[in-house]
């Protein structure tokens, strides 16, 4: 007989390969039928996996589902994936363009996760990898997700916040909050100064599928060898337009606007 340790594993890859073979969604019940575990043990690795966020569970409904952190698993997975296919080209050309290293994340509840990445050769690495996990609040890319946002999906994801481990400043002030929103959308763009990471300044741009808002592209750089004037007229403009080009690309209508004119002052930290 198998070591337990070595059991549990691969219960727990089990579990996982489970949700491919049927549905996406599933229930203790489920999982435990369908992977002929136990139901302690069923909840036991369970538990595990979502508080490693490679399962996530909607108390709602009562099931769990995939978490983005599953990318992480292997950077192929990464690469089968169709959005990938589709936006690697563009997110290739704004990083020979702009000669920077580029990013693409989408939302995962109240977390951004970075999906694909355009390194650029001398890059600094901020730490920043396919599969690392950002808050909403301090980042461009979690800003312009959430100046997309429907209201009531940002009011959920703002009242989580407020009373997790993540409450900030920058949620704090709802009437501030919402006219930074506000103007983020109305310039086309969001912008931090070193509010996430120490050293690094970052602008990002919306995009868009058919259904509406799905993540972000952004561009990080070192702060002051390039400064955030820099950033918003030498970078900003060709960020919107390649967000602009991949929104479409996946289908959002071209003859609606991803962005405004790029005509509002960025706001000032």
């Amino acid at each position: 007989m198998p070591p337990k340790t070595v059991n549990s594993l691969a219960r727990g890859l089990m579990i996982l390969e489970s949700f491919s073979h049927g549905s996406l969604r599933m229930s203790l019940a489920e999982i435990s039928r369908v992977t002929h575990t136990p139901k302690a043990s069923a909840y036991r690795l369970l538990k595990t996996l979502t508080e490693l966020n490679y399962l996530k569970y909607d108390e709602r409904h009562k099931e769990y589902y995939l978490g983005p952190k599953v990318l992480s698993l292997g950077f192929s997975v990464v690469q089968s994936l169709e959005i990938q296919e589709i936006i690697r080209p563009y997110l290739q050309s704004l990083s020979r363009a702009c000669a920077k290293t580029v990013n693409f994340a989408v939302l995962d509840d109240t977390e951004m996760v970075y999906i694909e990445r355009i390194r650029a050769p001398d890059a600094r690495e901020f730490t920043i990898s396919i599969g690392s996990r950002i808050p909403l609040y301090s980042t461009a890319v979690g800003r312009i997700v959430m100046a997309h946002m429907e209201a009531g999906k940002l009011k959920d994801i703002l009242g989580r916040l407020d009373s997790g481990p993540d409450s900030a400043p920058f949620i704090a002030d709802r009437p501030a909050l919402f006219r930074t929103l506000e103007s983020i959308r109305l310039r086309g763009y969001a912008r931090a100064d070193e509010e996430y990471l120490q050293g690094a300044g970052a602008v990002a741009a919306p995009v868009f599928d058919s259904e509406g808002i799905i993540g972000g592209i952004n561009l990080v750089v070192a702060r002051p060898m390039v400064t955030m004037d820099e950033l918003d007229k030498e970078y900003a403009p060709k960020l919107v337009r390649a967000a602009r080009e991949i929104s479409h690309a996946l289908g959002y209508p071209s003859g609606n606007r991803v962005t405004s004119q790029l005509r509002v002052a960025p706001e000032r930290r």
